[in-house]
């Protein structure tokens, strides 16, 4: 066997394992924790999803934190370069805080998500669900470039609405959205956002490996680390 052909070989399986990760999580509603390999794998699927959107790619934007593992692996699948936008419910910023608290004081990865704490988490996202952002992080060039916006998932719609809205104001060509999910938590979807993906895996939330409940978040923080790409904090 070839070089060329072993190669092909392994891509095959490599998608084929990809897309067995992909009907699992589009086939449960059951909340799960998500691995890095499988958050890896869902992300190597939006990109594969993406390469059959009419548009050839020039960019990859993402919105930090949730779509920074997605970004980099989609933007790699699309062989494009990829730029962070700073875009995120104020609520996020506490969350990196509780973070730290929870690791400090060695507390149990689904402790928020507990009983009375999980009614007090879901009042508290709403609480503070009003978007905050860096300008500066906007600083690139995207008049005349086809674009796909990425993020780990649409909940409300807010923050890839705002951004989508910023790339077209700039002079994009186009703007694909691409998620690994797209809620259908009809409590939580702001229809005045008219958010509706180009390409998503399935409906249902889950916990990713960034997730502030994740017993994968440390992994996930080695990842970046080893990349050389950082939280915004």
């Amino acid at each position: 066997m070839t070089h060329q052909a072993d190669l092909t070989e392994t891509m095959m399986s490599t998608e084929g394992e990809d897309e067995a990760i992909t009907r699992r999580y589009a086939a449960t509603q059951e909340k799960l924790y998500m691995t890095m390999p499988e958050a890896e794998a869902l992300s190597r699927q939006v990109g594969r999803e993406l390469k059959r959107v009419p548009d050839r790619f020039d960019l990859v934007v993402g919105l930090a934190n949730g779509a920074l593992l997605p970004t980099r692996i989609i933007a790699e699948e699309l062989g494009v370069p990829y730029e962070m936008v700073k875009v995120r419910r104020q609520g996020s910023r506490w969350i990196q805080r509780l973070q730290g608290v929870k690791r400090a004081l060695s507390l149990p990865s689904g402790l928020l998500t507990w009983g009375p704490f999980g009614l007090f988490w879901y009042w508290f996202q709403r609480r503070f669900n009003k978007l905050e952002k860096s300008e500066n992080s906007f600083d690139f060039e995207v008049a005349g470039k086809h674009v796909a916006l990425i993020d780990d998932c649409i909940v409300s719609g807010g923050s890839v609405r705002y951004v989508l809205d910023r790339l077209v104001e700039a002079g994009a060509a186009s703007v694909r959205v691409g998620v690994i999910c797209w809620s259908d938590d009809q409590k939580a979807i702001d229809p005045t956002k008219n958010v509706v993906p180009d390409v998503y895996l399935h409906r249902a939330v889950h916990f990713y490996p960034w997730s502030s409940s994740s017993p994968h978040l440390q992994e996930f923080e080695g990842w970046l680390r080893a990349r050389k790409m950082e939280l915004w904090t």
